[in-house]
């Protein structure tokens, strides 16, 4: 015998369905939430790297532009490094790699974690004067390391004045 339609639809028979889908929806949240937890932490992990990597533009930059106004001077490579370090914003100095060059001339200046080599290159009036600038990525999320080895790299040309 085929039950009454009421009886299909009643509230009674609807609750009893419910009673074994309590708890659904706290299950499906936690297969969920580590998903969504992780792309979060991803987004916030690249803005951060982003901004060290406008950061690393804007020193080589202005580093760059100091080495083309420095002929004449006595280091001019020194002051250069000296921008390049007052430029780095938040990014850690001594990470940071830079080497200065001039078109035309074999010597190349090599700044790195603090330390100096290399000769500085001559600076002639009209010469392009390089400044290229490398420095680490962290891309580590919940202890893992999605890029190791990465390093953000970024160079400056100028005219020298």
């Amino acid at each position: 015998m085929v039950p009454p339609l009421e009886q299909l639809h009643s509230p009674r028979g609807s609750r009893r369905d419910l009673r074994h889908e309590q708890g659904q929806a706290l299950v499906e949240f936690a297969m969920v939430i580590p998903l969504l937890a992780l792309i979060v932490l991803g987004v916030v992990k690249f803005g951060a790297l982003y901004t060290n990597y406008t950061q690393l533009i804007d020193s080589a930059r202005s580093s760059a532009r100091q080495f083309a106004i420095e002929r004449g001077q006595a280091d001019p490579c020194g002051d250069t490094v000296g921008r390049l370090a007052a430029a780095a914003g938040s990014l850690t100095t001594s990470n940071i790699t830079a080497q200065i060059t001039v078109a035309g001339d074999t010597n190349v200046y090599t700044y790195a974690g603090g330390s100096i080599s290399g000769t500085c290159p001559t600076l002639v009036a009209g010469s392009a004067a390089t400044v290229q600038v490398t420095y680490p990525c962290d891309l580590q999320i919940l202890g893992v390391n999605f890029l190791p080895g990465c390093h953000l790299r970024t160079s400056a040309t100028e005219r020298i004045e």
